[in-house]
């Protein structure tokens, strides 16, 4: 125990080993793992910054997209009334973006033409009704509660198809040309000029 005692004793006085090697080296040797958690610690945080800065960004031009899809008076003629969520009536102006809450209404002999950013057109004919819905990531949206339409439909993004929902059907369109019509005695009806869409009767599997 003495010699042990007295070894020990030996070590810590002298930090010199027998081959010559200072045993201190073993805290100069940790040094650079902590400088290597150091840097790794600041490249983590730098990359929640970065993933932060980028989902605002996105968020933001996201938001602006949708705003400059909202669709405007491109052109009409006869009485046109637009009325908002609230039964609200609003003035018509060609250019004019409409809210997607928005119900769009013709009289006898009246036409109205709708034209969204991307090019998609809704020519809407005599005594019909057509109210928009959100427009957003999961696409276009509008429902046509009567009368005649007509529409151009201009190639939609994947997964984000113009949806068209009547009193009797849902129509799901990626980009065509086609005439629908909507009313209580005849229900709806579908004439397609080009392209493809999926036909779905409540209550019944999709047609395309």
């Amino acid at each position: 125990e003495r010699e042990f005692a007295g070894q020990t004793q030996a070590v810590l006085a002298n930090p010199q080993s027998a081959s010559g090697k200072s045993i201190g080296t073993a805290s100069r040797s940790s040094r650079p793992l902590v400088r290597q958690i150091a840097v790794a610690a600041m490249a983590a945080a730098a990359l929640v910054a970065v993933g932060v800065f980028l989902n605002h960004w996105l968020g933001r031009a996201d938001k602006a997209r949708v705003a400059m899809d909202r669709p405007v008076a491109a052109q009409f003629t006869g009485e046109v009334q637009v009325r908002i969520k609230d039964g609200a009536a609003l003035p018509i102006t060609i250019g004019q973006p409409f809210a997607s809450s928005a119900t769009i209404t013709t009289g006898e002999d009246a036409e109205f033409l709708l034209r969204y950013q991307d090019g998609t057109e809704f020519a809407l004919l005599a005594s019909s009704s057509l109210g928009l819905g959100e427009s957003d990531r999961v696409g276009k949206q509008v429902t046509f509660h009567r009368g005649l339409l007509q529409a151009n439909v201009a190639r939609q993004p994947d997964g984000q198809p113009l949806v068209i929902t009547t009193p009797h059907t849902q129509i799901r369109v990626l980009g065509t040309r086609f005439e629908l019509t909507a009313s209580d005695e005849e229900g709806t009806r579908l004439d397609l000029e080009s392209g493809r869409v999926e036909f779905v009767r409540k209550d019944e599997p999709p047609v395309v």
